[in-house]
Formats: C-alpha cells, structure tokens, sequence
C-alpha cells in the first residue's frame, strides 16, 4: 500500500474506534492541569511551562506536583489556543496522535516483518488495553513520550552511517520523549540496545546523544524547576514496602496477560495490594517463560529481531512492577509502550504465510478489538459514570470510592460523598485529598468538630491549601479568631500568594484588634490580587469598618 493511503487507513480507522470520546467530558487530572489552569489560557506563559510540574494550585508560585512533563502542559496549552476549552478538540488531538503513534509504530515493524507489519500496528491501533491511554486526556503524557521516542527510532533504524545533523534530531527528540514523561529514558535504553545489537558503530553516536538529552533533562528537572525525584505517598501501592511490592510482581504480570488475550473486563485501578502471591500470578510467570523459550526457538532465522523485541517489551513491562514504587498497582496506559515490543514478539515467531483464511481471522479480530475499545472509550464520559462503571469491577478499591465520593459531593448528595470517602479512608487512610472532601461533605452537613478533624488529617498527610483555606475560614466563621490566623499562617508557608490564607489572616487580626498587622496582611493582599473585593476589605480595615462573618 502506498504511504498516504496507510497513513489515511490508520487515521479514519482510530477515529471509528474511538469516536465516543469525542463526546466525553473533562474528568479526574484535566481539572487541576487544564480546567483550572489559567497558565495554559496564554503561550505567553511558555517559559513557565519548563519552572514547575502540571497542577495549578492558588499561591503556589509555580506548577505544582512531582512529575516533569513541560511537554504535556504546552501540548495543552497549544490545544486551548486553537480550540479554546472544548472537551473534544482535546479528545480529537488526542486520537489524531494515537493513530499516529500506530503508524510510526508500523514503519518500524515493516523494517523487520515486511508481510505482517501491517495487521501488527492496526492491533496497536485498536487494542483496548490502550483505551485508558487515548480517552482519558491526562494521559496525552503517554501519547506524547512514545511518539516522539518512535520518532527517534525511525531516525536511526536500518542506517549504517547517520550524519550529524540527524545525530542532533535523536537527541532531540529524546529529550522530547523525556519533557513529556519521564518514562522517555526508556527510548535512550533502547537505542543502547540497538545498536548492541544491530549497529556497533553506532554505541559511541547513541551514547553521546543520550548522554545530551539527560543532561537537558537533568538541567531543567533540578536546576530550572527545582523538582526533585520524589514518589506520591497516597496510595497503598506508594506506601509498601519492596518485599510487599515484589510479592504482587506475579499479579500484575497476570492482569496484563490476561487482559492482552482476553480484554474484556477493563478498568482504572483495577487490581488491589494483595499480601501474598497466588498461584495463579506464578503459573502465569512460567508460561511466559516458557512461551518466551518456544518463541526464541520458533523465531529461528528472526531470532535476532525477537530478541530485540523482547528487550523493547520487557523493559517497558519491567519499569512498571513496581520495583520503584508508583501511584498505582497496575494500569492500561503503562502498557503502552511494551505493547509495541510484545507485537514485535509476535511477528517474530509468525512462521506461517497469509491465506484467506488467516486474513479473514485476522479481520474478525481487529473488528472485535475495535468493538471492545468503542465500547470501553464510552466508559470515560464522566468521572462518575467512569468509576460508577469499574467499581463493579474492583469493589475494594479505595482510589474508586474516592473518586465517587468526590463526584457524589460535588453535586450536592453529601450523604453519599460520606459513605463512599469514609470507605475510602477505612480501606487506605493515608490519602489526604479524601480527608479534605471529607472535611467538606461533613461541613456541609453542619457537622464541624468532625470537619475540623478532617482537614487536620488533611494537612498532615499532604498540607493541601484548601484544607489550610477551609479550616481557616471555619474556625473564622466559629469566632476562633486566634486559631484561624494560627491555621492561615501555617498555610501561608506553603502558599505565600494564596488569596484565601491571605484574606483570613487580615480578617483574623482585624477581629483580634491587632491593626497593623490586619492593614499588612490586607495590602500584600491587595499587591498580590487587587480585585474590587480584596480591595474593599483593605478599605474596610483601614477605616475600622465592621465586618460581618457569614456562618459556616
């Protein structure tokens, strides 16, 4: 087939695919990295993209998380300046890319399987397991690592000499790969192997160019943003122990297993730590290894490729069991990036040719594939229909009941909220984010000694500013006037431009005749944000105005 009549086939066909995204809303990290993120609203904020991580938090004087990913958050600023805040033109960027990543995928699967390379990318295209990594627009960080990582292997693959210039566009797009998640180094490994394998001549060109695009990387992480190599603590996966994380090896190996073969049930988290390894995750370890033996056997004249392959998709199943502790126990879009060497796997041990009937099989898979993710991308409509859909699947997950708690409270069913966040906290107690929507849904029941407590739990598991804001102003509103300023201050060293903590703390002096202080804390408020409110508060305090206090 000529190259654009592929390119158009690959591209028509993720569309149908995935078509029901293009309906779907925002959900979970979209808000804090696009809804509410006024920096991606102007490309003038570009240099700021490279000082921080990818959450917006008020007061925070740059980005804030742990991650890395300057690529993720200008992709997202350049969707908003195109398309403004429609759920779909991020969705539509989303896919477009994914089906590009399918072809880029198929260039290199033709360099080594001519006659199968094909029908191997269009299952990249298709396969549910991917679904997570297309339909959820926070995961555009894995679109976008991979596309630029399969960019750098088209540049060196099959060459025997490769010009300078071209030296410098590997290293470039690896440092792309690595902007966009960090998981990008995983490309660099690959090229190392590379050319172990392929190209000798080429180790001393690759390690030069990885060694470049680290030191980039290295530079902007530590030296430009200030982020260190740190791992969230609000999971049960993120808080056991090496020895608790290695025993569930055998039960992660078996979801990706059984959910490559057999995609039917699907969903976010969806295994839980386990405390000892069952059978099943150890029979699964040795039939792989054992396939693993048959296919090197059967591969024989392709031995070669599939060895390449194997080391393309075991170190990207590798990276993600948990040996360095993530955010979750197992998940889809992890699989993103081994799924491409797995399928090399596969065409290196076809040892039959094609045949109508094998064509026709071939067809009733790729049409099944498509039909499941179709189906599954409807799943991401919402953040409630989503985790109201793989609760069914995984009941014991506390992430899910946090999820539901947080959408059930967001639309005013507070009963709800506090049945689904208190199972989340009885299942992981660690998470303060739920602690915090916790202190809301019980505030919004007038239940105050019980919110107070939770926003306290709140901020020493995660010091959270809208717990040091919430249990500011409801200590304000109870007439606490010394210990909301005490709660504001102790904000305000995390958040040092938080227009809340800011506010209450010039109410709290104010009430507490402390004028000098009151009228400071009103004018740095003023200085900071100088709206038509803060503005009358600093003209009330100034004139010993009275202020009232609304109720809690």
């Amino acid at each position: 087939m000529k190259k654009v009549p592929i390119v158009c086939l690959f591209l028509i066909t993720g569309l149908i695919t995935f078509f029901p995204v293009l309906g779907n809303d925002f959900l979970g990290d979209d808000f804090g990295q696009i809804v509410n993120n006024p920096y991606i609203r102007s490309m003038k904020n570009f240099p700021r993209f490279f000082g921080g991580s990818t959450f917006f938090v008020p007061g925070y004087p740059r980005l804030f998380g742990i991650y890395y990913k300057p690529v993720l958050i200008t992709g997202y600023a350049l969707i908003y300046a195109a398309f403004g805040l429609s759920p779909w033109a991020f969705h539509l960027v989303q896919v477009v890319l994914h089906a590009t990543n399918a072809y880029l995928a198929y260039r290199i699967l033709r360099h080594y399987f001519p006659d199968w390379a094909l029908w191997l990318a269009l299952i990249f295209l298709v396969h549910p397991i991917n679904t997570e990594a297309v339909a959820y627009i926070a995961n555009l960080q894995d679109i976008l690592f991979v596309m630029f990582g399969l960019i750098s292997v088209n540049l060196y693959l099959g060459r025997e000499f490769i010009k300078p210039g071209r030296w410098v566009a590997i290293g470039l797009t690896l440092l792309l790969s690595l902007f966009s998640k960090e998981t990008g180094l995983l490309f660099g490994l690959l090229a190392i192997a590379y050319s172990l394998i392929y190209a000798r001549k080429q180790l001393s060109g690759h390690l030069i160019t990885i060694s470049g695009s680290l030191a980039g990387y290295a530079f902007f992480r530590f030296a430009v943003a200030g982020l260190g190599v740190n791992s969230g603590n609000f999971t049960p996966i993120s808080n056991a122990s090496l020895s608790e994380r290695v025993f569930n090896i055998p039960n992660i190996v078996w979801y990706y297993a059984k959910t490559l073969v057999f995609p039917l049930k699907l969903g976010i988290y969806p295994l839980n730590l386990i405390e000892k390894p069952g059978l099943v995750g150890f029979v699964t370890l040795a039939i792989i290894i054992f396939l693993g033996v048959v296919g090197g056997y059967l591969a024989g004249k392709k031995f070669i490729h599939f060895v390449f392959f194997g080391i393309w998709f075991l170190m990207g199943l590798g990276a993600h069991l948990q040996i360095f502790p993530l955010d979750a126990l197992a998940a889809d879009r992890w699989f993103y990036f081994p799924l491409v060497g797995g399928l090399g796997i596969l065409g290196g041990v076809i040892n039959f040719k094609k045949s109508r009937v094998v064509v026709t099989g071939l067809i009733v898979i790729l049409i099944g594939l498509s039909w499941r993710s179709f189906v599954r991308s409807g799943d991401f409509k919402n953040s409630l229909v989503l985790a109201q859909h793989d609760i069914r699947l995984n009941p014991n997950s506390p992430e899910l009941e946090s999820i539901l708690g947080g959408e059930y409270l967001a639309r005013g069913s507070y009963m709800q909220a506090t049945e689904h966040l208190s199972r989340s906290l009885a299942l992981f107690p660690n998470n303060g984010n739920v602690w915090y929507n916790l202190g809301v849904t019980y505030q919004k029941r007038k239940m105050f000694p019980e919110a107070i407590k939770a926003y306290e739990e709140s901020i020493a598991r995660g010091r959270y500013f809208q717990s040091f804001e919430n249990l500011a102003r409801l200590y304000l509103a109870l007439q606490e006037y010394e210990t909301a300023e005490k709660v504001a201050s102790d904000g305000l060293k995390y958040y040092p431009a938080n227009n809340g903590l800011l506010l209450v703390t010039a109410i709290a002096y104010y009430k507490t005749e402390d004028q000098a202080m009151a009228v400071s804390q009103a004018e740095r408020l003023v200085r900071l944000n100088p709206s038509e409110y803060n503005r009358g508060v600093l003209d009330y305090i100034s004139n010993r105005k009275p202020i009232n206090i609304s109720s809690p």
